[in-house]
């Protein structure tokens, strides 16, 4: 009897977006500005034995992605908001009025999950800024 060896690879990733969302809708529209250069941890969640953290940067584009992340549960979080004009509006696990910017998220056997986060200006911040927006935030989105 004459055995092979056969190996695949599983693809398990991890993507995701950044944004401000103006709309406060938790939908990502083309005219709104991403999260560039924003750090985010992916840490081993509740029954994961993973010893492995991830510590990841968005793209000028405001996306990012974990490639290969291990089957299990994972805690995803970003840093907090740009600054204090900014407040957390939406994240992948929260309703609109709950965003914590932590999500909880399982990776399957096979495929992807995704995880995006969103925030916007706070109501005080809005009347007092003109539009357009920061010089911080037109260059993110370059």
């Amino acid at each position: 009897m004459n055995l092979k060896s056969v190996s695949y690879s599983v693809k398990r990733n991890l993507p995701g977006t950044l944004w401000i969302d103006a709309h406060r809708d938790g939908v990502k529209d083309p005219k709104e500005i991403v999260l560039a250069d924003c750090k985010l941890t992916v840490k081993p969640g509740a029954g994961n034995s993973s010893g492995k953290t991830y510590n990841i940067v968005t793209d000028d584009a405001g996306n990012y992605e974990v490639v290969n992340l291990p089957e299990g549960n994972w805690v995803v979080t970003p840093e907090a908001p740009p600054s204090t004009d900014y407040e957390r509006v939406y994240d992948s696990d929260s309703s609109l009025n709950l965003a914590d910017w932590l999500v909880l998220v399982t990776m399957p056997v096979e495929g992807e999950a995704v995880v995006d986060f969103a925030a916007a200006l706070t109501s005080s911040a809005k009347k007092s800024r003109a539009f357009p927006p920061p010089v911080w935030m037109i260059l993110a989105s370059s």
